[in-house]
């Protein structure tokens, strides 16, 4: 627990950290504090490095070996540099993910989809316990997308699916949620919908952070 007197650790820390992808260097000397409650944008046109700067604050990417900087993240009070601190409290939805389940083609419903973000897992394994289903169903309702939860993976809209995953996202309960251009091709009623249940993550006590082109 954190003391009453000492400001909080930032949920993800980035101090000088250098990143090189392919060859091509992304990063160089990037500095950046995600604070808890503190909601972020981040802006830039495409091939900026936006989905590569979630990927690392999401733990998949790290900094160059040669780095001078470093990354920490501070989910539970205290400094951890290991990504496995991210994994159980960072979620992530990305045009890439989405894709991944529309490449698949898996005829799973949008059910299956919610209840393996409890794992931080692609699909369920495994038996799932009771109050697993009443969670997902609870969370569906309050976001007033309870007919995703029957609906086949391969039938659903790239809206449809874009929701699921933020609610597969969102089953996880994190500490930090990183969305990756989530109203790009939405229309003007599926843009409303996704706020609306960015309302709701950041009332159940998520710190968000964006990319956008726009």
């Amino acid at each position: 627990m954190t003391h009453p007197h000492l400001s909080p650790l930032p949920l993800v820390h980035l101090d000088a950290v250098h990143l090189r992808l392919g060859g091509l260097t992304i990063f160089a000397g990037l500095s950046l504090d995600v604070m808890p409650g503190e909601h972020l944008a981040v802006l830039g046109p495409n091939g900026a490095g936006k989905s590569s700067l979630l990927r690392l604050m999401q733990g998949e990417l790290r900094p160059m070996q040669d780095s001078p900087g470093s990354i920490y993240w501070g989910m539970n009070g205290q400094k951890d540099a290991s990504a496995l601190a991210a994994r159980e409290h960072v979620r992530l939805v990305s045009p890439r993910e989405q894709q991944s389940y529309f490449r698949r083609g898996w005829n799973i419903t949008g059910e299956e989809i919610i209840l393996a973000g409890l794992n931080n897992a692609i699909m369920v394994y495994g038996e799932v316990a009771e109050q697993h289903y009443q969670a997902v169903q609870e969370l569906a309702e309050a976001a007033n997308a309870a007919n995703l939860l029957s609906m086949p993976g391969p039938s659903m809209s790239q809206g449809q699916m874009r929701m699921t995953l933020l609610l597969r996202a969102l089953a996880g309960k994190p500490a930090l949620l990183l969305l990756d251009e989530p109203f790009d091709a939405l229309d003007s009623a599926a843009r409303s919908h996704f706020l609306q249940v960015l309302h709701i993550a950041a009332e159940r006590g998520s710190t968000i952070v964006l990319t956008s082109h726009r």
